[in-house]
């Protein structure tokens, strides 16, 4: 499966998705993400809306992986 196609079998996609941990096995070419995915919708309860659930999200033949941390900071 790809990761559109992933996204779109998900109610919201991976937008709000929360990476929990990164792991990238060099000697068997895999990337492997932990995350939690937002399975809560707008017409939900209150208290569903914003539901989690833990995934995984294994990809394979990867030689090379990088990731941009955009942090933002509030200063007062």
């Amino acid at each position: 499966m790809k990761l559109e196609e992933l996204d779109e079998t998900l109610p919201n996609g991976l937008h709000d998705a929360r990476i929990k941990s990164l792991t990238h096995d060099y000697e068997k070419a895999t990337v492997k993400l932990e995350v939690e995915i937002l399975v809560g919708l707008p017409d939900n309860s209150p208290q569903n809306r914003s539901r989690y659930r833990d995934a995984e999200i294994v990809f394979s033949r990867v030689i090379f992986c990088t990731i941009d941390l955009a942090l933002r900071m509030r200063i007062p």
